[in-house]
Formats: C-alpha cells, sequence, structure tokens
C-alpha cells in the first residue's frame, strides 16, 4: 500500500488531468492515470483498490464537444436558431393580434409562441435590469493587506505586458496611459470606479511598480484604452428561449432516471429555487443538510477504498459525467465482499444553464460542503473536480480548517 494516499486532491480537467500527491505516479485515492497511445486526446481514468498490484477496471473518458468541423458548424447553427426563437415569436403573436394573419400555424404551436414571446418581455426583460444592479463588495481591507494582495498578484505575472493588454482588452500600449493604469487599480483593490484623492498616493505607487514590472513608464494623462472591471461594467446577457429551457428540462429528467439506476439518491432543496423546475424536488424523499447545495449521494460501504467527493464544471449539471459516475462504482470483480464505492456529486446550478440564484460565496460554499459531509460522517475523501469546479476545493479548506485533513 506505499502508492496509497488517502489524503491526496487531484482536479480532473479535459483534455489534461492535474493532481497533486506526495511524488510522482502515485496513486491517488482511487484512481492513477495513463494517456491510452492510440488517442492522446482523451483521458482513461482507473479504478483501484488499495493495493498496488490490484487488476484495474476501464472508465469512460469525458466526451469532448467538438471532433470536427462540421460538429462546429450545427453547433453555431443551433445557437443562432435558439436565438431566434424570442423574436420570431413576438412579431408572430403580435401579427396574429393586430392583423389576420395570412396563414396560421397549429394551434399548439402558436400557444408555445405565445408562451416564448410572453417569457421574453415578462421574465427575460425584468431580470436584464435586475442583474445591472450594483455589487456588493467585501469589507475594504487597510491599505498594508492591499499592499501585500498587490505584491502577491505581481509576484506571479509572468508577461506584464501581455498581462496589462488583455486587462485593457488588447489595446495598443500607447493608448494604455498613467490614469488608464489607476482606473485598473482602483477597480482591482479598492472596488470603486469613483476617483479619491485620498487614495492617489497608494495607486500612484502601484502604477510605478508596474513600471518597474515592464522597464518603461506611462505616459501621463488617460488613453482611450478602456480596462476590464468585471464589478462594475455592464452584465452582457443574451435571451435563452423556453424551447432551450425545455431541453434542459428533457437532459435533467434523463440524468435523474440514469442515476436513479445507478443507486444514486437525491437531496433536494427548495422546489422554486431553480427554472426549469424540478419535480424531484417535490417527490423526493431525502432533503438536504445544506441550505442551497442539491447532490446525487451513493452509499459508502467499502472497506479498502475511500469515498468520492464530486464537483462537476460548467455545462447542464451532471448529465455528461453519468457513465463516469457510475463506472467508479463498478466492482473489480474479484473481490465483491469489498463494497461499493461511496459517491457525494454535488449540483453546483449557478453553472448548469438554469435560472437560480447567484452563486455562492466561498465562504458560504465550504460551510455547506462541511455540513453535507458531516451529515454522511465521511471522514476522508477523494476529492474530484472538472473545469472550473477546480476553484471550489479551496474554500473547504480555509473556511473553518475541519474539511482540509479529510482529503
Amino acid at each position: 500500500m506505499s502508492n496509497y494516499h488517502p489524503s491526496a486532491r487531484f482536479q480532473v480537467d479535459a483534455p489534461a488531468l492535474t493532481f497533486i500527491a506526495p511524488e510522482d505516479g502515485a496513486t491517488i485515492g482511487l484512481f492513477s492515470l495513463t494517456w491510452p497511445s492510440a488517442d492522446k486526446q482523451a483521458l482513461k481514468y482507473y479504478s483501484l483498490r488499495a493495493t498496488r498490484d490490484a487488476p484495474r477496471r476501464h472508465c469512460q473518458p469525458f466526451a469532448m464537444a467538438l471532433k470536427s468541423l462540421w460538429d462546429y458548424v450545427f453547433i453555431r447553427t443551433s445557437i443562432f436558431l435558439l436565438h431566434l426563437v424570442a423574436p420570431l415569436s413576438i412579431f408572430y403573436s403580435l401579427a396574429r393580434w393586430l392583423v389576420y394573419p395570412l396563414f396560421h400555424v397549429p394551434r399548439m404551436l402558436e400557444i408555445w409562441l405565445a408562451l416564448e414571446a410572453v417569457f421574453y418581455l415578462v421574465v427575460y426583460l425584468p431580470l436584464s435590469l435586475h442583474l445591472q444592479r450594483a455589487t456588493t463588495y467585501p469589507t475594504a481591507v487597510c491599505r498594508s493587506d492591499r499592499r501585500k494582495l498587490f505584491r502577491r498578484c505581481h509576484d506571479n505575472i509572468p508577461d506584464p505586458e501581455r498581462y496589462l493588454t488583455k486587462w485593457f482588452r488588447n489595446a495598443p500600449a500607447a493608448e494604455i496611459k498613467r490614469e488608464n493604469v489607476k482606473d485598473f487599480f482602483r477597480w482591482a483593490f479598492l472596488n470603486t470606479g469613483d476617483p479619491d484623492w485620498e487614495y492617489d498616493e497608494e495607486l500612484e505607487e502601484y502604477a510605478g511598480e508596474m513600471e518597474k514590472m515592464l522597464g518603461r513608464k506611462f505616459e501621463p494623462g488617460r488613453g482611450n484604452a478602456k480596462c476590464l472591471r468585471l464589478t462594475l461594467d455592464k452584465v452582457e446577457m443574451l435571451h435563452r428561449s423556453l424551447t432551450w429551457y425545455l431541453c434542459v428540462f428533457i437532459v435533467d429528467t434523463l440524468a435523474s432516471g440514469y442515476l436513479h439506476y445507478h443507486s444514486f439518491d437525491f437531496h433536494h432543496t427548495s422546489f422554486l429555487t431553480v427554472f426549469p423546475l424540478r419535480p424531484l424536488t417535490l417527490f423526493g424523499t431525502h432533503s438536504s443538510p445544506a441550505q442551497s447545495l442539491t447532490y446525487w449521494h451513493r452509499l459508502h460501504t467499502s472497506k479498502t477504498r475511500l469515498p468520492v467527493l464530486f464537483i462537476h464544471g460548467i455545462g447542464v449539471g451532471l448529465y455528461q459525467y453519468i457513465d463516469f459516475l457510475a463506472e467508479l462504482n463498478a466492482n473489480d470483480g474479484d473481490d465483491s465482499s469489498d463494497g461499493q464505492v461511496g459517491i457525494i456529486a454535488l449540483e453546483i446550478m449557478p453553472v448548469s444553464s438554469r435560472i437560480t440564484g447567484e452563486a455562492m460565496s466561498q465562504e458560504k460554499m465550504g460551510d455547506e460542503v462541511h455540513c453535507i459531509l458531516k451529515a454522511h460522517g465521511w471522514k476522508k475523501f477523494v476529492l474530484v473536480s472538472h473545469s472550473s469546479a477546480g476553484s471550489q476545493p479551496v474554500p473547504m479548506n480555509t473556511c473553518s480548517g475541519t474539511s482540509a485533513p479529510r482529503i
């Protein structure tokens, strides 16, 4: 068992798998990594027992969404057509109401087009205005802490010119002048876009440090460059039609059926917190111990393997991971008495193509995950995350210090 490290943490991020382990080539909890010689673009995951020579069972790799030019054309065409649903629905509904139409569509389609028009006017437009409201910032830190944060950030900039150019939307260097740079630092470290002479000395200090990194001076004044200020800039939104959300509902229903088939239990929260609505939240028998997080759980009975906490990435939820999760539960076949690997698969609704509440803060995310782990009595586990979910494990290590020793 020299290669078994129950405290190791790793992150699945197609098409590359990064992991943290005490030594190279070590088995990480339940998994080892191999690159198939025939296909360098795919990852294979293997379930291992806690022995060096245990037999392996192949798990399906995450499928890549784009495999050819035609796939790209198909996806872009589908997106274009879905974006046409709302304007065409509004146009037809107005024409049907104001003038006698030259042609009639089936009654059910006519009702659906009316619903699409109402959804755009009554839901999307008010929501788009609501999301432009001012951001709530965390409590401001003192100048010494801001200076420490500034230095930590700048110690991790490998290419200062590229760093500055990208934050200024690929603007020419000649247009990024001293006042532009101070605008950027004013947002980044002071959480505001309003000039205040009280902080001018501090901003000059940051601009001077940036000049040292670049090896050149900024021109005085203000150029035409505009920096990204994510909490101050307008939220750019695209309408998604009811037809799109119907597709999401169907995919979610299929995923729920598959997960139930593989002996997962759904732990729900409130019914009205997510759109499209999820019938499982009404008829499910298991409530989530967390306030906001929903998840799927399979009982852990294995004596030699650790349970798995899985956090999905951006997409439509857990649908694309069903085969992966099912394979994690597959017995190796030589020792069925060992039991099954327990899994908790979290659902992060703000990155799952739903209308729902805002993303949780790091502290709240960590507290809710800890609450779920405590409810199931997990003392040690393997943490797996895909894509953007790689940032989610951090709060569990920092919120209260209680989850970090378990990973």
